[in-house]
């Protein structure tokens, strides 16, 4: 009955909300009351305005026996409000709030708030609704939708949302102008556990898992048996991250290790579990944690620009972080912090992960986010990725193309391609327009798909899906050859004054163009902590043109040991512009596709490779740069697919119209005698000046 009222009330406040009556100026909150089976439901309706002009009026209706009473004061403003908004309407989530189930009461809140929003747009009003969350702990047992929702604002109020199943938190599809702020998000249970290794013997580690941390074999070896559908395929190895037993941070040079879904309880809290790759660098007392597969935090999907995250900490995960994706993007991510929560029940340890995988990822959006102030740390994977796709053409004849998508995005009509040659990778075609598109599977061509993503990462959603493309003229492409659409490869993506790291991979990985990367501290990554590069083995984005490194801190970024020992490694610097290579490419490729890049004024302090990396770029500028201790634990193979060996700090090369002037290159092995090595089919150097070596 309670849900009636609630319902009923909702109905007519749509109504009263968005109806203003002549009166006088005012804007304290009313009281509105539903009365109905003996029940009464109380809503607060504040309307307000950044401008003094206010018009109030109030509606009133009563009835009786089952009928409603609403009694509505409402406060409207002329359309000044910056954003074009007419007026603001804050409601108080109190007044939906069922008291039993309060995922229900929050979707049942977003959806009634949203068709206010669609009444008052059949009205010619444009109103800004924001819904008001009293502070507590809310515990959620589904997703938080939001589908259509547009101009609506939702006010955590300094909460917790706790998410008590292996669901997202967020959903979000068709969303325009949408804000979320001002809470912490964590899963309890935790989605992921921890512990200490007890032995080493061959592949096999006895693990003692933490008190408080989940030590159920079913759940570490059905960590990697999830998936979301569309992204995370289950398979029979999940990642672990060995741990300094001190600082809690991602162990230096140690590789990526890979466990098998084969746990098996030695009694108590100790599990045996079995390495894919060696046990090389684990000792006794180190600790580890196993990543767990699951739901992302929040899915946005084909949202139309507008969507605001502030003030947010994200504790907890159940798999990746914030994905967005094929949408027109341009969000903001504002005061994000992502750090482990406060220790489980019964816990000694404090945690030693915050998010299973990457915490924020955007796939072929059209415009690219703005990250500021945000602090993004103990991740299992990159901290950021930003990038388009890339599609493999099976056929071309005249202008008309078959294309293999990874994922199914279909192109759309306008929208511009380009053809990477399938042996160079340089472009073959320039700019054509998409004029129509066909979509449809055949089965016919599953192995032909299958063998030209032989050589790449093997997941992906369908083999027999397929693209006929045509193009306002012939593409010139041919079986093997990529495509890639720079109008959705998140261009304009801008990530400063934040810091990320402490995690087994990248720190800032932006895969597009007209990018700013600025005035960041990056902490002990694995991998590359800031790069720029075309991705081949994953189908992630063509080149970046015009983008701007500088001003950034990278402390012990790159560390992983298979970076120096993986022979067909192509990660090579700790700032890398460059490419990541599937298993038909190596060495260096005979392209220039990289272009107007500027790296200045970073500073760089320990990394297992060089501390700027450049290949394959027309227009190349490295000034002001400091580096200390490149290549701190040994130059071992680095360097080895493309025939160097390494002698300096700052590695620019297959590049032309190079500047590089005015960096400074400290420690590093006896073989480092130089700040700048420039090797071959490097070509028109405009300046190579004032560069030390100490």
């Amino acid at each position: 009955m309670k849900r009636l009222c609630v319902l009923l009330l909702l109905i007519c406040l749509s109504v009263t909300a968005c109806t203003p009556d002549g009166g006088t100026a005012g804007s304290d909150p009313v009281a509105s009351t539903t009365t109905s089976g003996g029940m009464t439901t109380t809503a607060v309706v504040t309307s307000h305005s950044e401008a003094p002009t206010t018009t109030t009026g109030q509606v009133g209706s009563t009835t009786t026996a089952g009928k409603t009473t609403v009694k509505t004061t409402v406060t409207t403003s002329a359309p000044v409000k910056p954003g074009g908004y007419d007026r603001t309407v804050t409601v108080d989530f109190a007044e939906y709030d069922l008291g039993n189930d309060d995922a229900y009461s929050l979707n049942l809140a977003i959806d009634t708030i949203n068709t206010m929003g669609s009444v008052a747009a059949t009205k010619g009003e444009r109103v800004r609704y924001v819904l008001k969350m009293p502070k507590r702990r809310y515990e959620f047992n589904k997703t938080i939708q939001l589908k259509g929702v547009q101009d609506m604002t939702i006010d955590g109020g300094g909460s917790q949302f706790i998410m008590t199943d292996k669901v997202s938190a967020f959903y979000l599809t068709g969303c325009k102008n949408v804000t979320l702020t001002n809470f912490t998000v964590d899963y309890d249970p935790l989605r992921y556990t921890q512990g200490v290794i007890k032995a080493v013997n061959g592949n096999k580690l006895t693990v003692e898992i933490d008190a408080g941390y989940p030590s159920d074999v079913a759940f570490i070896n059905g960590g990697s048996q999830t998936h979301d559908d569309a992204y995370n395929v289950g398979t029979s190895v999940f990642t672990a991250n060995l741990h300094d037993a001190e600082t809690g941070v991602v162990k230096e040079n140690t590789p990526t290790y890979w466990i098998h879904t084969d746990a098996v309880s030695k009694g108590g809290r100790l599990v045996e579990v079995t390495s894919a790759g060696g046990t090389s660098s684990m000792q006794v007392g180190d600790r580890i944690s196993f990543s767990y597969v699951g739901e992302k935090l929040l899915w946005a999907e084909q949202c139309l620009g507008g969507l605001v995250f502030t003030d947010i900490t994200v504790w907890g995960t159940s798999g990746a972080g914030f994905w967005e994706l094929d949408g027109e993007g341009g969000s903001v991510y504002r005061n994000v912090t992502v750090k482990p929560g406060p220790k489980p029940a019964g816990a000694t340890r404090d945690r030693l992960v915050a998010v299973n995988g990457d915490f924020l990822h955007q796939n072929a959006n059209r415009k690219g986010p703005l990250v500021e102030n945000c602090t993004f740390t103990y991740l299992m994977d990159d901290a950021i990725n930003i990038h388009g796709l890339v599609y493999h053409v099976l056929s071309s004849e005249g202008n008309t193309a078959l294309i293999a998508p990874r994922w199914d995005f279909p192109f759309e009509v306008g929208e511009t391609l380009v053809v990477y040659d399938g042996e160079s990778l340089a472009d073959k075609s320039g700019k054509v327009t998409v004029t129509a598109i066909q979509s449809y599977q055949d089965a016919t061509l599953t192995e032909q798909i299958k063998q030209i993503y032989a050589q790449a990462d093997q997941s992906w959603e369908d083999d027999t899906l397929v693209y006929k493309v045509t193009t306002d003229r012939p593409l010139g492409a041919a079986y093997g050859d990529y495509v890639v659409s720079p109008d959705r490869m998140c261009v304009g993506t801008v990530v400063r004054n934040s810091t990320f790291g402490k995690n087994r991979s990248r720190g800032i990985m932006v895969k597009s163009s007209d990018v700013l990367i600025e005035n960041n501290t990056v902490i002990s990554t694995g991998y590359p902590a800031i790069t720029l590069h075309m991705d081949l083995c994953f189908g992630e984005s063509g080149y970046s043109q015009n983008a701007v490194i500088r001003g950034n801190t990278i402390i012990n970024g790159a560390v992983d040991e298979g970076l120096r020992w993986h022979t067909d490694i192509n990660q090579l610097g700790a700032i890398l512009i460059g490419y990541w290579l599937d298993g038909r490419h190596g060495g260096y490729q005979n392209n220039y596709e990289h272009k107007n890049i500027l790296i200045e004024n970073n500073v760089i302090q320990g990394t297992s490779v060089y501390g700027i990396a450049c290949l394959n770029v027309d227009g190349l500028t490295i000034r002001g740069n400091t580096i200390t201790d490149p290549f701190k634990y040994g130059v071992g193979a680095v360097g080895s697919r493309f025939g160097l060996r390494p002698d300096g700090g700052i590695l620019i090369a297959q590049c032309k119209n190079v500047t590089v002037t005015g960096n400074t290159v400290t420690g590093g092995p006896e073989q480092i005698t130089q700040a700048v090595q420039i090797d071959k089919n490097v070509s028109a150097i405009k300046a190579n000046t004032d560069n030390k070596k100490k």
